[in-house]
């Protein structure tokens, strides 16, 4: 095995013979500072193998809410319904036998966060329930994102009666049922 040292301060250079006649060259930085980084690295390394069954799941976010549902939702519901939109619906809040929605000649209508649906509307553990709920989150959404103004006023209440965010909301909701 040779080493040879091309300049001062400058890697050396190790050359080793093969069996076969062949070289295999390989360089070793015996500089202070790389020594240093090497040590450090070696111990970063292995205290990372150890330690890493105790951190594990410490810093990753649980699936799960955080805090109590109080929507008036059930909790596989809201978090399909999450899931569809890529929203947050923990500040929603379900009035499930509103008369409100009646007064307006509705199934069930959005008003910010609050959905009011009629007397018996409310059924999120059926398919047409949920597509009835998906419709009026996306509402939700709509207004959260400032697309909603009111048009029309029915029964003292503003509301919006705009074609083409009801069939946006028909076509999320159906999506979001499903």
């Amino acid at each position: 095995m040779n080493t040879e040292k091309v300049n001062a301060g400058a890697v050396p250079i190790k050359v080793q013979q093969s069996k076969k006649g062949l070289s295999a060259v390989s360089m070793i930085d015996n500089r202070e500072l790389a020594t240093m980084q090497a040590k450090m690295t070696e111990v970063v390394q292995r205290m990372g193998d150890e330690d890493d069954e105790l951190l594990q799941g410490k810093f990753e976010q649980p699936a799960q809410r955080q805090t109590e549902n109080r929507t008036g939702i059930p909790d596989d519901v809201i978090q399909n319904m999450e899931d569809s939109f890529g929203a947050d619906f923990s500040s929603v809040r379900v009035h499930p036998e509103s008369s409100k929605a009646p007064e307006v000649g509705a199934l069930a209508y959005t008003q910010g966060t609050d959905i009011h649906f009629a007397p018996g509307q409310f059924r999120p553990d059926t398919s047409y329930g949920q597509q009835l709920l998906g419709h009026e989150l996306a509402h939700v959404v709509q207004q959260a994102e400032g697309r909603v103004q009111p048009t029309t006023e029915i029964g003292g209440i503003a509301v919006n009666d705009d074609a083409g965010l009801e069939h946006e909301a028909d076509v999320l909701g159906a999506k979001a049922a499903q």
